[in-house]
């Protein structure tokens, strides 16, 4: 279950950096917190903690490791796929982005490890 988790992680990051043909740059609007995109910034997240946690379900004993190892690597994971915007010409990089990508990682570093026991 843990290739899952990165064959996920590598879907978004493509996605991420992919310029679509009818790609829109969307304007940064400092009094905006909030647009649909980033919503599916949240979730695609989000949805890392699933698999990554699925993967450990038989040594839940270590779970406080397991959390730790989850919320760095989703962190780091979470300013690439957007610091690679920066990089491109064809992408914006957009903070608030960022700063969803990583509220999914929090979350899902929060509830996952719990769900993931239960099922």
């Amino acid at each position: 279950m843990l290739s899952a988790f990165w064959a996920w992680y590598i879907f978004l990051f493509v996605m991420s950096v992919m310029k679509s043909p009818d790609a829109v740059k969307l304007e940064l609007e400092p009094n905006n917190l909030f647009r649909a995109d980033y919503l599916i910034h949240f979730s695609v997240f989000f949805v890392l903690g699933f698999p990554f946690f699925s993967a450990y379900k038989s040594s839940l004993t270590k779970l406080p490791i397991q959390i730790i190892r989850f919320l760095l690597l989703g962190l780091i994971l979470a300013f690439i796929s957007e610091y690679s915007q920066k990089i491109n010409p064809d992408r914006t990089f957009n903070p608030m982005d960022l700063a969803y990508n990583i509220a999914g990682v929090l979350i899902s570093g929060c509830c996952f490890p719990f769900l993931v026991r239960k099922i």
